[in-house]
């Protein structure tokens, strides 16, 4: 287990933020995808199936939030790749109410930012974030909002899993969410530019 990062919380407790491996993900894929069917049954999130969170989680292309003392899930974050687009985009992040709030989220999201940025340095950095992640995103970590019309098509084939599929499209949208785009390549820089053109 690959620790990347630690959560002191205003209680006290600790909370390790870790890159997944196999043994992580026979021990925690369960548990991940009954908090992802949890939050996309509230509207948070798509679900994700059990086999697309193990197939992440052994491939070590998510991070898990556990409680230092005892090991225990309290959040997990993910990415999806598009390779003919070069794309990549942080996904499926959740964090157990109690752990809200507290900076356990936005620790989960720059390890993940860090670890894309680090393997694919000059692939498009994507969040299509909704709620409470969007200050996150564009505040924390300094993603600036994008004409959704400007990114390709293969990056909205996932959305008609998503409720507010129709909505967005009756809008004239794509997505409901913003398209929020990492400024610290060449690649984010250019489509931010063009997109305030």
């Amino acid at each position: 287990m690959k620790t990347v990062n630690l959560v002191q919380l205003p209680n006290g407790e600790r909370v390790d933020i870790v890159q997944s491996d196999c043994v992580l993900a026979g021990r925690h894929a369960d548990a991940v995808w009954v908090m992802l069917a949890w939050s996309s049954a509230a509207g948070e999130i798509l679900q994700v199936s059990l086999q697309e969170i193990y197939a992440n989680m052994v491939a070590g292309n998510a991070f898990l939030a556990l409680r230092h003392e005892d090991g225990c899930l309290v959040g997990y974050q993910t990415f999806g790749l598009w390779p003919e687009a070069r794309i990549q985009e942080p996904r499926s992040k959740v964090v157990l109410p109690p752990y809200r709030q507290q900076g356990v989220g936005t620790v989960l999201s720059q390890a993940i930012l860090e670890y894309m940025v680090q393997q694919r340095p000059e692939w498009l950095v994507l969040a299509l974030a909704s709620g409470g992640s969007v200050p996150i995103w564009k505040g924390k970590l300094g993603f600036v909002e994008v004409d959704q019309h400007l990114l390709p098509d293969c990056l909205w084939s996932i959305c008609n899993l998503c409720a507010n599929h129709e909505a967005a499209l009756a809008a004239g949208k794509k997505c409901c969410a913003p398209a929020l785009v990492w400024p610290g390549n060449q690649r984010g820089q250019m489509l931010i530019e063009k997109s305030r053109k």
